[in-house]
């Protein structure tokens, strides 16, 4: 009985250290699929995340980002950005000079700042003599939209009317450029 007990004993032994084998052998080859499976799932999403356009990465954070992120998201398209300041301003106001050279600071790619100044117009005369056409020519990637409050006092447009007539003329300039972001300026209270 010794020695069967002792010929089952070393052929347990021998199963024992097959089945041991085995079991590496077979966890080795699990852990190369995942390897591999996750190296491939990696480089597919990488290749979608240089896909996705920045500016759609840009909407999905609109919230958190200012226009300079923007800016910087955009590709370059013909070697330079525009910036356009459009609306109710004079062109020699400190706001916009100091704004057109931060934005030069912070955006290191190759940018030009014009401006659509209309002073003393309001938000009709905008919208009527069709100036956003004038914007529309340069194709901005950002437009600063100065809001035209005081003309509309002085023409005494209702509230209302002056928020249609803002209203319109910003559709213009989406429908014209509907990937430049505006930006709504308000000016300072009188």
């Amino acid at each position: 009985m010794a020695k069967k007990s002792g010929l089952t004993l070393f052929t347990l032994s021998i199963l024992t250290v097959g089945v041991i084998f085995v079991g590496r052998n077979y966890q080795e080859e699990q852990k190369l699929e995942l390897l591999a499976a996750n190296n491939s799932y990696r480089k597919t999403e990488n290749k979608e995340i240089k896909e996705t356009p920045k500016s759609e990465s840009f909407e999905e954070n609109r919230k958190q980002k200012s226009v300079i992120d923007y800016l910087v998201s955009l590709p370059i398209e013909d070697g330079v950005k525009t910036v356009s300041f459009y609306g109710d301003f004079s062109e020699s106001e400190e706001w916009l000079l100091s704004v057109g050279d931060y934005i030069k600071e912070q955006v290191n790619d190759r940018i030009e700042i014009d401006s659509v100044a209309l002073p003393e117009f309001d938000s009709y005369r905008l919208f009527e003599e069709n100036t956003a056409s004038l914007l529309i020519e340069k194709k901005p990637a950002v437009v600063f939209f100065q809001v035209p409050i005081y003309g509309d006092q002085v023409r005494d447009i209702s509230l209302s009317d002056s928020k249609e007539y803002t209203i319109k003329d910003y559709e213009t300039i989406k429908q014209s450029l509907p990937e430049t972001l505006v930006v709504f300026v308000m000016p300072h209270p009188s």
